[in-house]
C-alpha cells in the first residue's frame, strides 16, 4: 500500500508523456520516473516508529 501512490503517479507522468511525444516515451518515462517518486515519498511522508512497528 505505501508504494501504490509514487507507482500510479508514475504511470500517469508515462500516459502524460506518452501522449504528448512518442508512445514508446512513455515507458521509458514510467521506468526513470518510478524510483524517483519512490525516493521523494519516502522523504516528503515518512513512516513513524509507530506505523512501521504496530505490534511493539
Amino acid at each position: 500500500m505505501r508504494y501504490l501512490r509514487p507507482i500510479l503517479l508514475s504511470f500517469g507522468i508515462g500516459i502524460g508523456v506518452g501522449l504528448l511525444t512518442h508512445p514508446y516515451m512513455a515507458i521509458i518515462a514510467t521506468v526513470i520516473m518510478a524510483p524517483v517518486l519512490l525516493m521523494l515519498d519516502r522523504i516528503m511522508f515518512p513512516v513513524s516508529d509507530e506505523r512501521a512497528e504496530p505490534f511493539r
